[in-house]
């Protein structure tokens, strides 16, 4: 275990929660410990204690934790060790943030371009290596522009594969990240198309929007 108390006082926190898989419940005794923290001056330190790694991310103000939709996923499994008052808010404030949540134009563009891109790629491969090559390269972003389209902020790494499978299908994931060559090609062009269609008609929408002011 990890001194809890030791590391509030070492840091000056005012508050101090366990977020990651120590919170979730599906840690091993090999797991990392993630913590986030209140102070009045941010920063992150990773350090070890007790034959443990620790991560830990310090904002001034909990509000700060808007601007960073990737880490909401994360924060929605706190275990609060000390409390000021101010990490009670959390759950409220994520609630509130995901509800106002929309996906960046630029985001999503930029997506829609390189799974365009990714699809010429394919499409053109004449070997299994080159195949192999193209779908383990552009996993993370064939992920990302499922959660893109779905409006939803694109996970941090730690968290993406385990979030993906609720998102595209856990068959789909299964078979993207562990099926033989050619079923893995044919699932990677088939969400290729489904999301790059799904971009295109959020962005024609926002066009329209625009046109219409």
């Amino acid at each position: 275990m990890i001194d809890i108390g030791k590391i509030a006082q070492a840091n000056r926190l005012r508050a101090l929660a366990v977020i990651g898989s120590r919170a979730r419940g599906d840690s091993t005794r090999y797991s990392d410990w993630d913590l986030i923290g209140i102070s009045d001056k941010s920063g992150f330190c990773r350090f070890s204690e007790n034959g443990f790694i620790v991560e830990l991310h310090i904002v001034k103000n909990i509000a700060d934790w808007k601007t960073k939709p990737a880490w909401w996923y994360a924060l929605s499994y706190l275990d609060v060790k000390i409390d000021d008052g101010t990490l009670s808010t959390l759950p409220t404030l994520l609630e509130t943030w995901r509800r106002s949540y929309d996906a960046n134009v630029d985001e999503v563009r930029r997506n829609r371009d390189w799974l365009e891109a990714a699809v010429r790629k394919l499409r053109g491969s004449k070997s299994g290596f080159g195949t192999a090559f193209l779908l383990a390269t552009n996993l993370w972003e064939i992920l990302s522009g499922a959660f893109i389209a779905s409006n939803m902020p694109v996970p941090a790494n730690s968290d993406m594969f385990r979030l993906a499978p609720e998102i595209v299908g856990r068959q789909n994931f299964e078979m993207l990240v562990g099926g033989d060559l050619p079923e893995r090609r044919r699932i990677f062009l088939e969400m290729c198309r489904k999301t790059i269609r799904r971009h295109n008609q959020r962005l024609n929408g926002m066009a329209r929007k625009l046109a219409a002011r």
